[in-house]
């Protein structure tokens, strides 16, 4: 899906001296310079892009398949200098990429850095977007980001300066980074990105939704095609009806988390769940039921020390990865992505539960369809404990009721997850996550090994 483009020579010619160009009558962003990648050594760390450890297992602790170097990954980062809507910048872009144009899935996802110091896309669908050879990259173009830039490493990140936040000038420099993308990759020119969609999460979608409502026309390529072919964004509820028919014009995905659909947060009511857009041409919406606003496993913030409630390990990651994917096939394959069920409401607007606890309706995963516990999207004690969710077993005797035998367990879960996968709701990807949740259990039940009993 290459795009073909007759001035690439000049545009990169023009990147490598650090030329910005003109606009054009399309209003053609300018090329930024770049410098890099820049190298890293002991002691001069790069910024990681997930969120900083806390009293948690941190990137060395975590199994592999979360790593890099375990997909045949490399990151390499890059300064960027120009000028954005009149104010000059400096600031870094980080690309993560197969170390091979042959393992790459042509696929391209332009995230910004959150304040709170996370590529967050990237870092929740990783493991399925390196195992299909999807490429991610991190820009900065918000000052809280560029401060936890020189928070970490001072000297190295000592020139990175953006200007105060203001939607056209952040808009101004995703164009520009979106353009070098398509045009003038700092990887080399085999890694020009077509397609390349805009993501982010909470705070990071609210800047994607930024762009596609003000930049999305704003700005194109020299041939006059907008700079991104489709949107995915989580953690978020919008965009709204009116937006969608006025300003998205390519496929876009929301995967919202029960979070933003609850009931006992101030503004939301029977209205507001009247207003939910309905799926259209360009457009799914996912509400997925249990689904924190925040994965508590790698959102170190949120100490089990201070929630008042035991954080949860809902499956968070798959049914991101799952929006990433199901984009990737409606702009790539052509293939439109099914709508899923929406969460189900009471008539006062918050969200009707069954016998467990659990949200009815919705999106399904694994772990509410053969449940061992009641999940809550909300948690209490502070801020960061309100952003993640809640996972309390379900009392002895409604699991005894449930599953005879560890085993039995293992196999509802098994085969329920087998035909998720076949609808097409659940990601082969994150099979490793269901053995996870087999070797809870079991631990819960004081079982050391678990030997699958296929009796009801």
């Amino acid at each position: 899906m290459k795009r073909n483009i007759t001035i690439l020579s000049v545009i990169a010619a023009a990147a490598m001296v650090g030329i910005a160009l003109p606009a054009t009558a399309q209003n053609t962003p300018g090329l930024p310079q770049i410098e890099g990648p820049i190298a890293e050594q002991w002691g001069n760390q790069m910024h990681p892009g997930i969120f900083f450890p806390g009293n948690r297992p941190y990137l060395s602790e975590l199994p592999d398949i979360w790593s890099l170097e375990y997909h045949g990954y490399v990151a390499e980062e890059f300064f960027l200098t120009g000028e954005a809507n009149g104010q000059p910048y400096t600031t870094r872009l980080v690309i993560r990429r197969p170390a091979d144009v042959e393992d790459w899935s042509g696929f391209t996802l332009l995230e910004v850095q959150h304040t709170a110091g996370a590529a967050q896309t990237w870092m929740s669908s990783r493991v399925g977007g390196m195992t299909n050879g999807h490429a991610y990259v991190e820009l900065v173009e918000r000052t809280g980001a560029a401060n936890n830039l020189r928070a970490l490493n001072g000297a190295r990140y000592a020139n990175i300066a953006v200007p105060e936040d203001e939607v056209e000038t952040q808009n101004a420099i995703v164009a520009q980074a979106a353009l070098l993308l398509r045009t003038a990759h700092p990887s080399g020119s085999e890694w020009n990105a077509d397609p390349l969609v805009i993501t982010g999460s909470s705070q990071t979608a609210g800047a994607s939704r930024n762009y596609m409502e003000g930049g999305q026309q704003q700005y194109q390529d020299a041939t006059g095609a907008p700079l991104f072919d489709g949107m995915f964004v989580y953690s978020v509820n919008g965009p709204s009806s009116e937006q969608l028919a006025e300003f998205y014009d390519v496929p876009v995905i929301v995967v919202s988390t029960e979070d933003e659909w609850n009931g006992t947060r101030e503004e939301w009511g029977p209205d507001q769940v009247a207003a939910i857009p309905e799926d259209g041409d360009l457009y799914r919406l996912y509400q997925v039921a249990g689904m924190p606003h925040l994965e508590a496993r790698h959102y170190f913030a949120a100490d089990p020390a201070i929630c008042e409630r035991p954080l949860d390990h809902f499956m968070f990651s798959a049914p991101v990865f799952l929006g990433v994917q199901s984009l990737y096939n409606w702009i790539v394959n052509d293939l439109a992505p099914p709508s899923a069920e929406r969460i189900q409401f009471e008539a006062d607007g918050t969200i009707a539960r069954d016998s467990h606890g659990n949200a009815m309706g919705g999106l399904r995963t694994p772990q509410l369809d053969v449940p061992t516990h009641s999940w809550n999207a909300l948690n209490e004690g502070n801020q960061q404990c309100s952003l993640a969710g809640v996972a309390e077993f379900l009392p002895a005797e409604q699991l005894a009721e449930l599953y005879s035998t560890p085993g039995n367990y293992a196999h509802q879960l098994r085969s329920r997850t087998l035909e998720l996968i076949e609808e097409g709701w659940f990601p082969i990807e994150y099979l490793f996550e269901i053995e996870d949740e087999i070797g809870r259990f079991a631990t819960h039940a004081g079982n050391a090994t678990v030997e699958e009993d296929s009796a009801p």
